[in-house]
């Protein structure tokens, strides 16, 4: 089915327009019935061969677990755990995707499969654009060449292959919450497509499906934000050299696209809170130029993971160039070779686009606007596209080359062998790597462990494997992580807090009070710390636990946890029933565990001798499995309390 190759050099661009133009493009796609029963069977076939391939690569994401933000804003977040009232497109600043998480809650709450699944679909629906793009592109363009044309199938479909299963896209398909990047990009190249389909047709339709998608996609990811300049300099590049034809053809299409910006300016600015708590804005004790002359350093850690994608992790501890000098060495190269790309889009634009296109996608996370997360794997998952339609290119002009030093049919048919085979062992290669990261998103604590084997200096990760392996009971080698915390980042209070959170769990209340201590004197707007050293002090200083955690609640009115240790202190500590029933029910409205709460509630109703609403509350409480066996002699003990009655 695959064309026969056409070994003349590639012409990617040239001063003037080859001969056919937009007009004769227009005109000639108004009837091309030759091609069309060839270009539907062929659709179809590489539809089905990106879609087998993918599916095997990823066969094994259904059974991961939640890692990391997946927890937090899926299994922990409210809004998505119901379908009405929306409060998920309100509360949240990328409402799209967060639409797709509330679908999947209501169908399989918390059971991963479903989640997977769709993050596969998308991934599938992009690598089907992104051919179909490439190839329209190539196709419809003026200024690519009739070499390039007629090889325009097999550069899109390995451009596509190599995308798909490229190892670093797992942290935006596998890591379940960043379906946000993937339907942000999926977005992206449906407007890119759309705009391709409008520069070859004269239905409006085509025209609007562009600006709907630049929309959707600004309102599922914020880096979406660049495609109104990424599509007015790809309609430049590709479509109309001349500026009077391209404000002719597409002026008010370009100006509307740039009128979405507004969408995502409104929505950070009305939701500018939660994305300083989030981090966007807000480097701590960094600068907007420390975080730039940073970024040289992360990109090329990118692209050494384009080509040898070894050192995959969530946070590798990136550090922080804090010195103008002693980064020269990282940002001045950098700096170099932008320049030197500018100059290549200058004298050939098509090669240009391609070949800048993919920092233009990246520049909203690094350039100067400051985030908490430096270094980010899924920032790469629309880039890759560009950089792997430059390494096909490439290779085909290197093969390109080779044939012209040997005009033997024999040799050049064992040359055009050998570059399909190349490309297929490529291929094959990077989908067994993504297949085997994917396996470390199995259990969170083997995520983390592959991180920290890979950068064992880096905080987040250690923290995150000793809770995780804290709420799997595990308290000693929970501790051990702890432990080398605070020796390592003595400054930091989350290090002081994890480990007062395993000092508790072995039953070390006085010292993880004064752990906790610690963890406030260096983060004193720490709530959350401040209930912590509440529930050390409930056990090792009963009467100084109240006050802190009044303090606590007045800090955070709005959490479960703070509330509910608040009740146990009152009941514990002054019996004062009123009190703590009305923590304790506080407690109940706000999102997080009841179990804690209704057990309470049950001793409470107990101690008053209401054996009837104690049985009510432990019925509700055994809900819980990980309590069930605690739970259930509580109520048996109500049960016959009642029945003496």
């Amino acid at each position: 089915m695959a064309r026969k190759s056409n070994i003349a050099p590639q012409k990617l661009s040239n001063s003037e327009p080859q001969r056919s133009t937009i007009h004769d493009i227009k005109t000639s796609s108004m009837g091309h019935s030759q091609n069309e029963k060839w270009s539907t069977t062929g659709l179809i076939t590489v539809i089905l061969s990106l879609t087998v391939l993918t599916l095997i690569t990823y066969h094994n994401i259904y059974s991961v677990e939640f890692i990391f933000d997946s927890r937090q804003y899926i299994l922990f977040y409210p809004p998505v755990h119901k379908l009405w009232p929306p409060d998920y497109l309100f509360q949240s600043a990328r409402p799209i995707p967060f639409i797709t998480f509330a679908l999947n809650y209501a169908l399989t709450q918390e059971q991963i499969w479903s989640y997977q699944l769709v993050n596969v679909v998308t991934h599938i629906t992009n690598g089907i654009l992104l051919f179909i793009i490439v190839d329209q592109t190539i196709r419809y363009s003026p200024y690519c060449s009739n070499s390039l044309k007629s090889d325009a199938w097999w550069i899109s479909l390995f451009v596509s292959l190599l995308w798909l299963v490229h190892p670093l896209q797992t942290q935006a398909v596998t890591y379940t919450v960043q379906r946000q990047e993937s339907l942000a990009c999926t977005f992206y190249l449906l407007a890119i497509f759309c705009f391709v389909k409008q520069s070859v047709s004269r239905y409006l339709f085509w025209k609007f499906a562009t600006f709907i998608a630049v929309l959707f996609g600004m309102l599922s990811k914020e880096f979406v934000i660049t495609a109104p300049f990424l599509i007015l300099w790809f309609d430049w590049a590709f479509f109309h050299r001349s500026l009077s034809d391209l404000w002719k053809a597409n002026g008010k299409l370009h100006i509307s696209l740039w009128l979405t910006s507004i969408a995502p300016l409104l929505i950070i600015w009305s939701l500018r809170d939660a994305y300083a708590s989030a981090g966007l804005g807000v480097a701590y004790n960094t600068t907007w130029w420390q975080y730039a002359i940073t970024q040289p350093s992360v990109i090329t850690q990118y692209l050494r993971l384009v080509v040898w994608p070894d050192q995959l992790v969530m946070d590798p501890g990136w550090p922080w160039r804090l010195s103008l000098w002693a980064s020269a060495p990282e940002w001045l190269p950098f700096l170099m070779m932008i320049g030197g790309l500018i100059y290549l889009a200058c004298r050939i634009p098509t090669l240009g686009f391609v070949a800048l296109a993919w920092i233009v996608i990246l520049s909203p996370t690094s350039s100067i606007v400051k985030i908490v997360d430096n270094y980010f794997e899924h920032r790469m998952y629309m880039p890759l596209a560009f950089i792997s339609l430059l390494f096909v290119i490439g290779v085909r002009a290197l093969f390109i080359w080779a044939m012209k030093q040997d005009h033997h049919p024999n040799i050049t048919n064992w040359l055009i062998r050998l570059r399909t085979m190349l490309l297929v062992g490529i291929i094959s290669s990077l989908a067994i790597a993504t297949n085997l990261r994917n396996q470390v998103y199995a259990t969170s604590e083997g995520f983390w462990t592959d991180n920290l084997q890979k950068y064992p200096d880096s905080f987040r990760p250690r923290s995150l494997l000793a809770l995780s392996l804290l709420a799997r009971g595990e308290s000693i080698a929970a501790a051990e992580h702890a432990a080398r915390l605070v020796r390592s980042f003595p400054d930091f209070a989350g290090s002081y807090s994890t480990f007062g959170l395993c000092l508790m769990s072995l039953g070390e209340y006085q010292d993880a009070a004064i752990m906790f201590r610690k963890a406030i004197e260096i983060d004193p707007s720490n709530a959350l710390n401040m209930t912590h050293l509440g529930e050390a002090l409930l056990v090792s200083d009963p009467p100084q636990s109240i006050p802190i955690l009044e303090l606590s609640a007045r800090m955070q009115p709005n959490h479960a946890l703070t509330q509910y240790t608040l009740g146990k202190a009152y009941f514990a500590v002054e019996k004062n029933v009123q009190k703590a029933r009305e923590h304790l029910f506080h407690a109940l409205e706000l999102p997080g565990p009841k179990t804690g709460c209704l057990e309470l509630l049950g001793d409470i109703a107990s101690s008053e001798g209401r054996f009837a609403q104690a049985v009510e509350y432990y019925s509700l409480a055994i809900e819980d499995k990980t309590r069930a066996a605690a739970l259930a002699s509580k109520l048996e003990a109500a049960k016959r309390n009642l029945k003496d009655l």
